[in-house]
């Protein structure tokens, strides 16, 4: 999908005009570094790794983490109410806890490297809580893949 410039909706192209307008747009850049490559940490790593070599190639080394976008509100709540912009907690922690509260975020959808922590500390004991307002399918019956 592709918004034209002065558009106000969406038009489908090919993928061969995808192209074109993203090598318009890199070809236009003053340099390099005028670009950020953002990935997402559910990219799989073949596709995260092709990606960074399109960059590097371009010339740039841009390519921020996704906490960059994924953390960012809450480093900057952090640094203000504990003075550290990061977590603070071991992943031994969360399998040590007595409560877990999930507020917000739906891990079966969004943090699958969560669900084996979550499942070890359910394991061990611990009540899991979640809060979340909307109604996801993860949340009401969600079975792990990775042990069916």
């Amino acid at each position: 999908m592709y918004l034209p410039e002065g558009g106000t909706h969406y038009e489908p192209v090919t993928w061969e005009r995808a192209f074109g307008i993203i090598a318009e747009e890199v070809a236009a850049l003053a340099s390099p570094d005028e670009a950020v490559f953002y990935t997402s940490g559910r990219t799989s790593n073949e596709a995260a790794f092709l990606y960074q070599l399109f960059a590097r190639e371009l010339g740039t080394n841009n390519l921020p983490d996704c906490s960059n976008m994924c953390h960012e509100s809450s480093g900057s709540a952090l640094s203000e109410t504990i003075g550290i912009g990061k977590g603070s907690v071991l992943l031994e922690d969360l399998h040590q806890a007595d409560l877990i509260i999930v507020a917000g975020q739906n891990p079966g959808t969004n943090h699958p490297r969560m669900l084996s922590a979550l499942e070890n500390a359910k394991d061990n004991g611990a009540k899991i809580i979640s809060v979340n307002p909307l109604p996801e399918a993860g949340l009401e019956r969600f079975k792990n893949p990775q042990t069916p």
